[in-house]
């Protein structure tokens, strides 16, 4: 993981992005995705109590609110 570091390409991407983080993940600290988040414009940063790495596993409801609301904003059903 520490030979593929994109970070200088973050500024390129165009598309709606939410980086979801866990409170307890040991991979990546909270404030490492705050600092991916602010590097794509536009970009939504949210940090989930409790969570570890898997926050999709650890947290599922929390989640998938996160995520659905975030498609809903972004991807309207229409």
């Amino acid at each position: 993981m520490n030979q593929f570091d994109l970070r200088g390409r973050l500024g390129q991407v165009r598309a709606p992005v939410l980086v979801i983080s866990g409170e307890r993940d040991r991979l990546f600290s909270a404030e490492q995705a705050q600092e991916i988040a602010e590097e794509v414009a536009g970009s939504s940063y949210a940090m989930i109590p409790g969570a570890g790495h898997l926050s999709s596993l650890d947290t599922p409801d929390q989640f998938n609110r996160l995520l659905s609301d975030f498609l809903a904003a972004h991807f309207p059903i229409k």
